[in-house]
This record gives structure tokens, sequence and C-alpha cells, in this order.
């Protein structure tokens, strides 16, 4: 195979797997206060008020089921780009190249994953008006701040909380 043949499968390979690692959301950067289903439109909610009482950041991850199958897509792709790429190391079809491709693809691929699925979030203790305290977690957003003592409308779709700064 020669050098111009190599370069245009290496050329392909990487904006396949640029494409498909595309292809990879997370939901868990929409869950934040703001964020509704279509499915929770349309509907009555109970609101109440309510005083924060600890905050903390915390991370949210994608659900575990989606985190395996997004780092298996990107390990595997970056696997193959990997390979690709390594085989047009040192001799032709170099197996040494194409091995060590393979593994810096996968161990990169994996790695990126990890970071896709995940997102920062608030964790808030909320007291009610008749003492409750409930947890609620949610995304952050941009712009937006909750600190202990602020005073916050709670939103509650069923079994979905959503905590507002009034």
């Amino acid at each position: 195979m020669n050098t111009k043949t190599k370069n245009i499968i290496a050329l392909t390979a990487a904006i396949s797997t640029l494409t498909l690692s595309g292809c990879v959301t997370t939901n868990a950067s929409k869950t934040g206060g703001s964020d509704y289903r279509t499915a929770e439109t349309r509907k009555a909610g109970e609101v109440q008020y309510g005083t924060l009482m600890n905050v903390r950041t915390v991370s949210i991850r994608e659900n575990e089921g989606n985190e395996a199958r997004n780092s298996s897509s990107l390990g595997s792709g970056g696997a193959i780009l990997g390979g690709t790429l390594g085989s047009g190391m040192g001799d032709s079809g170099s197996a040494k190249g194409a091995l060590l491709g393979m593994l810096v693809g996968a161990v990169a691929g994996a790695v990126t994953s990890n970071t896709i699925g995940e997102v920062e979030g608030w964790e808030m203790d909320v007291q009610l008006p008749d003492g409750k305290i409930i947890v609620v977690v949610q995304a952050k957003k941009e712009n937006e701040q909750f600190n202990t003592g602020m005073k916050v409308r709670v939103v509650k779709y069923g079994d979905v909380f959503r905590v507002t700064a009034i």
C-alpha cells in the first residue's frame, strides 16, 4: 500500500471517529432548574417556597448504561484511528506501530468519554414552610447562584423537583 493510500485511509478513519464521537451526547447537562421535558409541559405542578439550609457542588454523571456505551464507542473509535495511523509508521504496515496506535487511541477515547457524561451540579437542602427538609440535585446553569439562607421556589411535577431563585 503506497503512502498516499495510507494517508487517505488515516484521514477517513479520523473523520469517521470524530463524527461518531460527535454523536455521543449527555443528558446530564439538561437537568437544571430551567430544563423541562416535553412530557412535563401543559401539566399542573405544585409550587412551594422554602429556604436553602445547605448548598454544595456535586458531579452529575450520565446513567451508567449510557456511560458504558459512550466509553465503548469512543474507546473503539480511538483504537481504530490509532491503529490506522500507527500502521503507517516505520516499515510498510508496521505491526508495532499499529498496536501502539490502537492502545494509545483506545485509552484516549475512554478517557474522553469519562468526562463527556459528567456535569457540575447543586445539591440543595430546602426547608419548606411545614418544616420538612427535602434535598434536590440539579445541574448548574450559567449565571445561576444558590447560597445558604436564600429564599427559593420549589416546583414539583410528579416525582421531579426543581429549585429556582426568587
